[in-house]
C-alpha cells in the first residue's frame, strides 16, 4: 500500500530543503512556465517569504492540485533526482513503520494521517508561529543542537573540538581549550601587554588568539570589559557564539540593530550586565559621538578586538572609534588594549609601475594602519616549526587561471537587445534636446556606448542628476523612466554576457510582466516597444552555450568526479547572475549524478527586484551545505568576508575580480586539503589583466610585512609615532574644515524639499533633526497631510538607535500629465522615546532640494552629510 503524505512528513521535508523553488519546479506544480511563476509569487506572498513555510505551502499545493499523483513514491524519486539522497532516505526509513501501522485514516492510534483539505489550509499566522516554535528555535537558534556545535568549531582546526556531540553540556562549553603552536607565537605579544596586528591566513584560528587573550585579561580584573568588533551582523552572530562557548563563565552578549528582544535597553546598561560584548562598530561610534551623561566610558574596557582589522582607515567606522580612542589617550584617560586580526592588510594605492617606490607606498599604508589601530606589534608566523605547522593545517592554495572563449556578442539575440537599447536612446535624446541643452550635452559628449556594463549604468545615474538640476517637474518622471528602462535592458545584456539568452529573455519578460499597475503614458510606450520585440527575441535565442557556462560545468564535473561529497562555490556579480547559474545547473542531466543541489547566497540589503536574505535564510542555506542537502552555492560577494562558510574544495570566481584584499579572503575560502581555488574568465579581458595586478599586489604586501619584521621594534614604534602625528594633523585639518563648513552651513539658505516624481513640497529643510547622529527625522507634523503611511513588514525596535520602526511613508502627491497618484516611497516612520517622527531616505534620492531665495533646483546627493544645509541635532530640551 502507498505510504500517505502527512504533515510530519511535510514538517521532515522543510526542515531539510533548502530551495523550495527548485522543488516546486521539480513535482511539478504546473507545466506552464508563466503559471509556475505566478503560484511561486502566491506561495511566497502567504507565506511572508519564509523558505521554511513556502517549502510546506508547495507541498500542500502539490497535494491539493494532484491528489493521484502526489505520493510518498514520487516526493522520495523528486528529493533524489534533487540530488536530496539523505533526506529521501530519511523519508523513506523513518516512516516504514508507520506505513503499516497508520495505513487507515480512522486509526486512533495511528499519528499520521492523510492531510485534508482543511489541514492543508492552516491560517498563515499559525503556520509562522509553528514555524518559529519548531524550526527557528530548534534548528537554527538553539546552542544545544548539534549542527549549530559543527557551525561554531568550523574555523578550529582541532579534530577533537570539531567531533559532533548530541547536545552541548554546560561543563563543555567551558571547556578548556589548547592553542596550536603558530597561534600561541600569534598571541605572545598580546599576551605580554602589546597592542598587536595579527595577519595570519583564513582558518587559521585567529578567532582563538583572541579567545586566549580575552580570558587572560578578564581573569586579572574583576571589572573591566572586553568589545569583539564585527563589520557584518552574521560575523557578530559567529564571533558571539564562538565566544559564548569558550567564554561564557563572564557573561557575552550581541548587540546589533537588528535585535529587537533588548527592548529600549541603552548600550551602556548592556555593558553593565555582562563583560564580553560583541557588535558592530557603528553602535559603540554612535555612543562614543553621543555628548550625554551616559555616555559609554572608554575606560570600562580593557580590550578592544577589531575582526578584520584591514577597515580601520579614512573615514570607515573603525577608524572614527580608533580617533576617539586616540583623542581619549592623549588626554591621559586609560584606553584598551588593541588587538587587529586579519587574513591581509593590502596594500592601498601603491602603484606596481616602479617596485621600489610600489614597495614604499606599501610599507605606508601598512604603517598608517598600525598608526590608526595604535599598534605595537605587527605579527605574522614566522618560526620555521610553526611555518610548517601552519602550512600542514592551511595549506596555501594557488589560484588558478581557466580561460574560455569569447561570448558572441555579435550574435542576432545580442544585436536585437542592442536595438531596442538604441531606439530608447534615441527617443530620450529627442526629449532632452527639447528640454535643455545642458541634458543634451550628456549625449553629444559624455555618453557611454558600452552596453551591458556598470560603467553604462553610471552615465544613466549622471542624466538623472542633470534632469534634477534643469529639467522641469513635469518631465522629471520621463526622464526616470527612460533611465529605469534602459537599465533593465542593459541588465539583460549583461545577463546574456554571463549566462543565456533565455535567461536575459525571462527577465525582460518578467519586468514587464510586473508593470501591470498605473504606470504612466511614457512607461507604457517604453513597455510597447519592449514587448514588442519580446517575439522577435524569443526567435533569437539560441541554444548556443555560453562558453563560461561549459567552462564551469567543466570544473563541477572534475571536482566532483574524484569526490562526490565536496563542496563549492561559486562567486557571480549580480544577484540576478547568481539565479540564472543555479537554474541552469538545475538543468544540466550531466550534473544530476552529483546531486548538487545548487542553491543561492546573497546579502541582506533590499534592492529592486530582490528582498535580500535574513540572517537565519543564510545561516539555513549554510547549514545545508554543511549537511550535504547542498554541495554547491552561488554566492555574491556577501560570502567574502564574515559569514560562517564550511570546509570547501572549491571556489570558483565567475568571471570578476576584486581588490588584492578580496581576492585573498575568497581564496581563503577554500579550506579542505586538496582543493583549489579557480578564476573562469574569457582569454584577453581586462580580468585577466585586473587579477595579474592583484596577485603582484599580494606579494608588494608579502614584501612590505617582511621588510618591516626584519627592522628593529624601536623603528617600527618610531614609524607608527610619525604617522600617528600626520593623522592628528589630518583629523585637526578635517575638524577646521568641518568647523568652516558648519559656519557655512549655519549661514546657508533654506531650502525645499520636494518629490522627485511628481514636485509635492515635502518640508523646508530648518524641519530637519538627527536622532542619535544617523537618523533624519522631520520635526514638522504638517508633513502628515502630504503623505500616506502603511505598516512596515519589518516593524520592531533597532537597538542601534534606541528608535522602533514603525511604518513606511510614501507620497500623497498626484502627476496630473500621467493622471495617477505619484506614491512613491520617502523613507519609514519610527518612534523615538515615544514620540513618532518619519525619517526620509535619501540613498534612492527620490527627492530635489529647491534654493527659496534662488529657485535653483538641484537633486538631493546620496548622502546627508552632502547635502547644502545644516542639520541640527534633535533637541529633546528645545
Amino acid at each position: 500500500m502507498e505510504l500517505m503524505i502527512t504533515q510530519d512528513h511535510i514538517n521532515v521535508v522543510a526542515d531539510g530543503t533548502a530551495d523550495w523553488q527548485k522543488l516546486a519546479r521539480r513535482l511539478p506544480l504546473h507545466k506552464d512556465p508563466s503559471k509556475l511563476r505566478q503560484i511561486l509569487k502566491e506561495i511566497e506572498t502567504d507565506c511572508k517569504e519564509d523558505p521554511w513555510l513556502c517549502c510546506s505551502g508547495v507541498l500542500e499545493r502539490w497535494l491539493q492540485s494532484n491528489p493521484d499523483g502526489a505520493t510518498m513514491s514520487n516526493l522520495i524519486v523528486t528529493l533524489r533526482k534533487m540530488g536530496n539522497e539523505q533526506l529521501a532516505r530519511t523519508l523513506k526509513d523513518t516512516f516504514e513503520d508507520g506505513k503499516q501501522e497508520n495505513s487507515s485514516p480512522d486509526s486512533k492510534t495511528g499519528t499520521c494521517r492523510q492531510l485534508s483539505t482543511e489541514n492543508m489550509t492552516i491560517n498563515t499566522s499559525e503556520k509562522i508561529e509553528s514555524h518559529k516554535r519548531k524550526h527557528d528555535d530548534a534548528c537554527l537558534n538553539k546552542s544545544s543542537s548539534a549542527e549549530l556545535e559543527r557551525q561554531n568549531n568550523w574555523e578550529r582546526s582541532d579534530s577533537s573540538v570539531q567531533k559532533e556531540s548530541s547536545e552541548l553540556t554546560e561543563q563543555s562549553m567551558k571547556e578548556p581549550w589548547e592553542l596550536h603552536g603558530y597561534q600561541k607565537e600569534l598571541a605572545q605579544p598580546a599576551l605580554e601587554g602589546l597592542n598587536t596586528l595579527v595577519c595570519a591566513p583564513t582558518n587559521s584560528g585567529k578567532t582563538y588568539v583572541a579567545i586566549e587573550l580575552a580570558k587572560h585579561l578578564l581573569e586579572q580584573s574583576a571589572n573591566k570589559k572586553v568589545v569583539f568588533f564585527a563589520m557584518t551582523l552574521a560575523l557578530v552572530d559567529q564571533q558571539h557564539k564562538r565566544l559564548t562557548k569558550h567564554l561564557d563563565q563572564f557573561g557575552c552578549e550581541k548587540v546589533t540593530g537588528e535585535i529587537k528582544v533588548l527592548k529600549k535597553m541603552p548600550l551602556k546598561m548592556i555593558i553593565e550586565n555582562c563583560r564580553i560584548i560583541v557588535m558592530t562598530p557603528q553602535l559603540m561610534c554612535d555612543a562614543f559621538e553621543q555628548s550625554k551623561v551616559d555616555e559609554v566610558d572608554i575606560s570600562e574596557f580593557c580590550l578592544f578586538v577589531f575582526d578584520e582589522c584591514h577597515h580601520c582607515i579614512k573615514r570607515k567606522t573603525y577608524n572614527k572609534i580608533m580617533r576617539y580612542y586616540h583623542k581619549k589617550k592623549e588626554g591621559g584617560v586609560h584606553v584598551p588594549q588593541i588587538l587587529g586580526l586579519t587574513a591581509s592588510v593590502g596594500v592601498g594605492d601603491a602603484s606596481l609601475k616602479y617596485l621600489e617606490e610600489g614597495k614604499q607606498q606599501a610599507l605606508k599604508h601598512i604603517i598608517n594602519l598600525c598608526g590608526n589601530l595604535d599598534i605595537q606589534k605587527l605579527k605574522t608566523v614566522t618560526d620555521p616549526v610553526n611555518v610548517a605547522e601552519l602550512k600542514k593545517r592551511v595549506p596555501f592554495k594557488h589560484q588558478e587561471l581557466v580561460k574560455v572563449g569569447k561570448r558572441n556578442m555579435d550574435a542576432e539575440f545580442p544585436t536585437a537587445l542592442g536595438a531596442i537599447m538604441n531606439q530608447i536612446e534615441a527617443l530620450l535624446v529627442e526629449h532632452a534636446k527639447s528640454e535643455s541643452s545642458s541634458i543634451a550635452d550628456l549625449f553629444t559628449k559624455g555618453k557611454v556606448k558600452d552596453h551591458g556594463s556598470f560603467h553604462y549604468e553610471q552615465w544613466l545615474k549622471e542624466i538623472l542628476d542633470i534632469v534634477a538640476t534643469y529639467a522641469v517637474v513635469e518631465n522629471r518622471a520621463i526622464f526616470l523612466a527612460f533611465c529605469s528602462y534602459l537599465k533593465k535592458l542593459n541588465r539583460a545584456l549583461m545577463l546574456y554576457t554571463d549566462a543565456l539568452a533565455t535567461n536575459a529573455f525571462d527577465f525582460l519578460q518578467e519586468f514587464c510582466e510586473k508593470q501591470t499597475l498605473e504606470i504612466s503614458s511614457e512607461e507604457k510606450r517604453l513597455k510597447s516597444i519592449i514587448e514588442g520585440h519580446l517575439p522577435i527575441l524569443k526567435q533569437h535565442i539560441d541554444k548556443d552555450v555560453n562558453p563560461k557556462l561549459a567552462g564551469l560545468k567543466n570544473l563541477l564535473i572534475d571536482a566532483f568526479k574524484s569526490n562526490a561529497d565536496s563542496r563549492g562555490m561559486v562567486f557571480a556579480r549580480t544577484r540576478a547572475l547568481a539565479e540564472a547559474l543555479k537554474n541552469w545547473l538545475e538543468e544540466q542531466q550531466e550534473l544530476d549524478a552529483y546531486g548538487l543541489c545548487p542553491s543561492v547566497l546573497i546579502g541582506k540589503e533590499r534592492k529592486p527586484g530582490s528582498r535580500g536574505m535574513t540572517g537565519k535564510e543564510q545561516t539555513f542555506i549554510l547549514d545545508m551545505l554543511r549537511k550535504g542537502n547542498c554541495k554547491i552555492l552561488l554566492a555574491t560577494s556577501v560570502a567574502q568576508e564574515g559569514l560562517d562558510i564550511p570546509e570547501l574544495d572549491l571556489i570558483v570566481r565567475y568571471d570578476q575580480v576584486g581588490s588584492e584584499i578580496s581576492m585573498i579572503q575568497e581564496r581563503g575560502r577554500v579550506r579542505k586539503e586538496g582543493g583549489s581555488a579557480k578564476l573562469l574568465t574569457e582569454g584577453g579581458s581586462q580580468i585577466i589583466h585586473r587579477e595579474r595586478l592583484n596577485l603582484a599586489k599580494e606579494q608588494l604586501m608579502y614584501s612590505a610585512i617582511q621588510d618591516i619584521q626584519y627592522k628593529s621594534d624601536d623603528w617600527f614604534m618610531g614609524e607608527v609615532e610619525v604617522a600617528q602625528k600626520i593623522d592628528i594633523e589630518v583629523a585637526k585639518v578635517e575638524a577646521q574644515k568641518n568647523e568652516e563648513k558648519y559656519r557655512q552651513l549655519l549661514a546657508s539658505p533654506i531650502y525645499e524639499i520636494r518629490c522627485f516624481s511628481c514636485n509635492q513640497f515635502v518640508c523646508e529643510s530648518t524641519a530637519l533633526r538627527t536622532n542619535a547622529g544617523n537618523q533624519h527625522i522631520v520635526i514638522d507634523k504638517t508633513i502628515y497631510d502630504r503623505m500616506n503611511v502603511e505598516k512596515h513588514h519589518d516593524e520592531g525596535l533597532f537597538v542601534s538607535a534606541g528608535f522602533t520602526k514603525k511604518s513606511k511613508i510614501h507620497c500623497f502627491g498626484f502627476k496630473p500629465k500621467q493622471k495617477k497618484d505619484c506614491n512613491i516611497n520617502w523613507g519609514i516612520e519610527i518612534e523615538v522615546d515615544g514620540c513618532v517622527f518619519p525619517v526620509l531616505k535619501i540613498k534612492e534620492q527620490v527627492f530635489v532640494l529647491v534654493n527659496k531665495e534662488t529657485g535653483v533646483k538641484r537633486r538631493i546627493p546620496n548622502k546627508w552629510d552632502k547635502v547644502p544645509f545644516l542639520i541640527l541635532p534633535n533637541d529633546k530640551e528645545g
